[in-house]
């Protein structure tokens, strides 16, 4: 039996789907973005505006289709629940490259592969179609499960980076 990947996947492995974003999924993301603990991990303050303010911000940032940014939502593909975003920005046209960031905002999916499949399916995804040579991210430093991730993935320590009053981990991968 052959399955049919539906159209608005840009790339599935046996975990997680990466897909275009839909409105239902800014439950979620306005959820997430309220939660205290996954905005430490962002390194931010937790949301306090309302849905309505965050959708319309939402719309105004990331409606335009842009190469320099976009961002898609991690599905689980077990009971097509949406547990997280990935997104890349600051696209660099002559460098080519771009660094990239991922949540996954769904605790019950933390710690079992979801993030790690995610970014692997990302890094396919920018490095085949997009025509990026390299990806970079920042990642707290006591963020070890995420840097641990970030290395499982084939990521590389570069430097750290001070900023904010945090201490970032800045790590890097290259096209093979």
């Amino acid at each position: 039996m052959i399955l049919k990947i539906p159209d608005n996947y840009i790339q599935q492995g046996s975990l997680v789907a990466l897909r275009a974003k839909s409105f239902d999924d800014l439950y979620n993301d306005y959820r997430w973005r309220k939660d205290v603990e996954l905005a430490k991990y962002d390194a931010t303050r937790p949301l306090n505006i309302s849905f309505e303010n965050f959708v319309k911000r939402f719309n105004d940032e990331f409606s335009v289709d842009t190469n320099e940014r976009q961002i898609f939502s991690i599905e689980s593909i077990m009971n097509k629940k949406h547990i997280g975003n990935i997104m890349y920005y600051s696209f660099d046209t002559k460098k080519k490259n771009v660094e990239m960031g991922i949540t996954i905002g769904e605790r019950s999916y933390w710690n079992q592969g979801y993030g790690t499949e995610s970014v692997l399916l990302f890094l396919e995804f920018l490095f085949s179609f997009k025509n990026i040579k390299s990806v970079y991210l920042h990642t707290l430093e006591w963020n070890d499960r995420a840097r641990l991730s970030f290395l499982k993935s084939g990521f590389q320590e570069i430097k750290r980076i001070r900023r904010l009053g945090y201490t970032f981990i800045k790590m890097e991968i290259q096209k093979n």
